[in-house]
C-alpha cells in the first residue's frame, strides 16, 4: 500500500515541549478552577461521550460523583439521574484537564494545578495512588470519605507549599527519568523528589500542626503521588504544540473506555477514533484476560510528550514487570523513534546512551510504519466496583493515525491512499 507523501512539513513541531517550564501553581477543589463544572456537569477522559454510553466502571464513578456532590442520597437515586440524562459529561481535554482511567471529575474533587510562565494552566485530580479509587470505578463510602479528606486537609497544605516555594514539575520529570521512572506506570523517584521539596518547605517555614503531620504521612505512603502532578504538566506541554496549521504531530491520546481517540496539532479539535484496545496485560492473581476492561483515561498524554511506554528504556523495573528483556526494550525504543519526529533534549534515557526521548508522534510516520505508539496503562475490571486488576502496555491501532494523515494530506491538496 503506498504511504503518504514524505514531504509533510517541518520537523520542528514542539519548541514548547523543550523550553516551557511547568511549575506547581496550587491545589484547590475543581469547581474553583474550572467554570464549566457544576454539581451535575462532570469532566470525563477521552473523546466526547454520551452519558448513556458510559462504560460500567465510569458509570459507577459518575454515581460516586453524584453522591459526593450530594445530588443523590443513594446509589440507586444517582442511577436514576443518569438514566434520565440529568448528568452532563464534558471531555477534559477541552478545558486543559486530565482525568485518569475510568474516573470523572466533579466540582468538589481536589485537584493539582500547574502553570507556565505565560499563565497557561492545566489540572488533574489528587487522590489515593492505589486501592479503591473513584478512577477505578469504586464509589463506596470510604472512597468518598477519602476524597473529602484530601480536599479538606491535604489541599490547603499543598496549596500553601505552592505559594511559598517554586516547585518545577518539568525538572522533576526529567530527573526522575534518570532515576528509573518512565513517569507513567512508575513515578516512585518523582514522588520522592517532589516530597523532598514539599518537606523542605514545611520544615524551612516551620509549618506544623496536626494537619501538616497527617499530610506528610499521607504523601509518604503514596508512591504514585507524582503522577497527579506529571500528567497535568504533560497536558500543558502538549497543548503548546496544538493548533499549528498542517502539523502532523499528535497532541492528545485518550480513551473514554469505549473509543480511543487521537487529536493532531494541524486538525484542530477533531478527534480520530477507534475501538479502545485492551493491550498486553499483566493481571493480578485470580483474574482472567476476559475480566480486563479496554484501556481508558487521559494519562496517555505522558506518551504524547515522549514519556511512559515511549520511554520504557528509562525503567528496567517496569520492563521486568512486563516480562521484557533488555533486547526487547531496545527494539521497542527503536520502533518508537521510527514514528516520532525527533529526539528530545529535555528528557533523556539512561538506558539508551542518554539519547533524548522519542518526541512528537507523527501521524504520517505511523501510517508509513504500519504500527502505532505504545502506551502504559492500568487495567480495570469490566465489572463496576472491583477496581484495578492489573497493568500493562498497549500498542495503539493505526486506523485513527492513518485517517488523520489522509485529512492532513487532503488539506494540502496532496492525494493519499492511506486508509483506503
Amino acid at each position: 500500500m503506498p504511504g503518504p507523501p514524505a514531504d509533510h512539513g517541518p520537523e520542528q513541531p514542539f519548541p514548547g515541549w523543550e523550553s516551557v517550564q511547568v511549575n506547581l501553581a496550587g491545589a484547590h477543589l475543581a469547581g474553583a478552577v474550572c467554570a464549566e463544572l457544576d454539581r451535575r456537569t462532570f469532566l470525563h477522559p477521552g473523546p466526547p461521550l454520551d452519558i448513556a454510553d458510559a462504560p460500567a466502571p465510569m458509570r459507577s464513578a459518575i454515581v460516586g460523583a453524584l453522591l459526593l456532590e450530594e445530588e443523590a442520597d443513594s446509589p440507586a437515586a444517582a442511577e436514576r439521574l443518569i438514566d434520565r440524562r440529568e448528568v452532563r459529561l464534558l471531555p477534559s481535554v477541552d478545558v486543559g484537564a486530565v482525568v485518569p482511567m475510568t474516573g470523572v471529575l466533579s466540582p468538589s474533587m481536589p485537584v493539582v494545578v500547574v502553570a507556565d510562565a505565560d499563565g497557561r494552566q492545566a489540572f488533574g485530580p489528587l487522590e489515593n495512588g492505589a486501592g479503591a479509587c473513584l478512577r477505578f470505578g469504586c464509589h463506596e463510602q470510604q472512597v468518598l470519605d477519602q476524597i473529602r479528606w484530601i480536599g479538606q486537609v491535604v489541599v490547603p497544605v499543598l496549596d500553601q507549599v505552592a505559594r511559598l516555594t517554586p516547585i518545577n514539575v518539568t525538572r522533576i520529570m526529567a530527573e526522575s527519568l534518570r532515576r528509573g521512572d518512565e513517569c507513567h506506570a512508575r513515578t516512585v523517584a518523582g514522588s520522592s523528589l517532589l516530597l523532598t521539596q514539599v518537606f523542605a518547605t514545611l520544615l524551612g517555614r516551620q509549618l506544623s500542626g496536626p494537619d501538616v503531620s497527617r499530610v506528610a504521612r499521607w504523601c509518604r505512603a503514596n508512591l504514585h503521588l507524582f503522577g497527579a502532578f506529571a500528567t497535568p504538566a504533560a497536558r500543558l506541554l502538549a497543548d503548546t504544540a496544538h493548533g499549528h496549521d498542517r502539523s502532523p504531530i499528535v497532541t492528545a491520546l485518550a480513551s473514554n473506555g469505549n473509543e480511543f481517540g487521537v487529536r493532531v496539532s494541524g486538525t484542530g479539535d477533531r478527534w480520530f477514533v477507534t475501538e479502545a484496545p485492551v493491550g498486553e496485560v499483566v493481571l493480578f492473581d485470580g483474574y482472567r484476560p476476559a475480566d480486563a476492561h479496554p484501556i481508558a483515561g487521559d494519562s496517555f498524554v505522558m506518551e504524547v510528550v515522549g514519556l511512559g511506554a515511549v520511554a520504557l528504556a528509562a525503567s528496567p523495573v517496569v520492563a521486568a514487570q512486563l516480562g521484557w528483556s533488555a533486547a526487547s526494550v531496545a527494539r521497542h525504543t527503536a520502533r518508537m523513534r521510527e514514528i516520532t519526529a525527533a529526539p528530545g533534549d529535555r528528557f533523556r534515557l539512561a538506558g539508551d546512551d542518554f539519547r533524548g526521548v522519542a518526541t512528537g508522534i507523527d501521524v504520517h510516520r505511523v501510517a508509513r510504519a504500519g504500527f502505532g505508539p505504545s502506551v502504559s496503562t492500568g487495567i480495570v475490571h469490566r465489572r463496576p466496583g472491583v477496581g484495578q486488576i492489573g497493568g500493562g502496555i498497549a500498542e495503539l491501532p493505526t486506523a485513527p493515525f492513518r485517517e488523520a494523515a489522509v485529512v492532513l494530506g487532503a488539506a494540502r491538496g496532496v492525494p493519499s491512499s492511506v486508509g483506503r
